[in-house]
């Protein structure tokens, strides 16, 4: 029987929610930084024309490269939170660093999130015409093959992005986990660290769309496929109080955005998490 009067002791640090604290595609994808305007155009060369024969007349036939534009809007983003004076008096751990930390993990997100779902989800190009498959070496050397056959090479910087569970029947081969073909050992050390596998580079992520369903969706893409472009200084932090109605605030802010640049680049492939 325990006594009627207890003590509680109250812990002042905070215990963080699990949740993604990075962002794994800014270095996957093509960035630009834009200076001035509401959108950033990428240009895109297309495929350079073949040679020719002299004609009849001795001369050469002129061509020309072909060139199109991708226009990426971007939009400005904020997380604001507020919390009273008071609220921060009576608190148990500091409040502004909560804000703080939820602020910086989120905007770690918004990157991704703008990444995969106003890019990557746009893709038409779908792995077994889009019936899920098992993740298993020989399908990812059909998927790098339908690549290659684009032309896309491993100098291109390919990406595999796969759902956990996706993630989980990589990572079972043998090919992938032998440290003949890797050039690190996925099962001694952290379980999310990217490898680097049949000349591309294969990460887990967590937010990809149908995450944990029979129609989750990974993705196989090349870094001149997508493109990320962010506003210079109109991206950043603000804090402070308002002592006149007495809070605290804490803004973060980022205007940015992205767009797939080549649909050959791009191939969807889906997965049933639930198998």
């Amino acid at each position: 029987m325990s006594y009627q009067i207890t003590q509680e002791q109250y812990r002042q640090e905070w215990t963080v929610a699990f949740q993604r604290g990075m962002t794994y595609l800014k270095d996957s994808v093509t960035k630009e930084m834009l200076l001035k305007g509401n959108e950033a155009v990428f240009p895109i060369q297309e495929q350079a024309p073949k040679f020719s024969a002299r004609g009849a007349n001795g001369r050469l036939p002129a061509q020309r490269t072909g060139a199109r534009q991708v226009r990426v809007p971007i939009e400005e983003k904020n997380l604001l939170q507020r919390e009273l004076d008071f609220n921060l008096l009576t608190a148990q751990a500091d409040v502004r660093e909560l804000m703080q930390n939820s602020s910086v993990l989120e905007s770690y997100r918004e990157i991704d999130d703008v990444i995969i779902n106003d890019a990557l989800a746009t893709a038409t190009n779908t792995y077994n015409s889009g019936n899920a498959v098992q993740v298993t070496a020989g399908t990812v050397q059909k998927i790098l093959a339908t690549l290659h056959e684009r032309n896309v090479r491993s100098a291109d910087m390919i990406t595999f992005l796969w759902t956990p569970m996706a993630w989980a029947e990589f990572t079972q081969q043998v090919a992938v986990i032998n440290v003949e073909y890797v050039d690190t050992k996925p099962l001694m050390g952290d379980y999310d660290t990217p490898i680097k596998w049949g000349g591309a580079k294969h990460m887990i992520h967590t937010g990809l769309p149908g995450m944990g369903t029979n129609n989750a969706k990974c993705y196989a893409f090349a870094k001149a496929a997508v493109g990320h472009a962010v506003a210079e200084g109109l991206t950043g932090v603000y804090m402070g109080q308002n002592e006149e109605e007495g809070y605290y605030y804490h803004r973060n802010f980022i205007t940015h955005g992205a767009r797939l640049l080549q649909q050959s680049g791009v191939i969807e492939i889906t997965h049933n998490d639930n198998a």
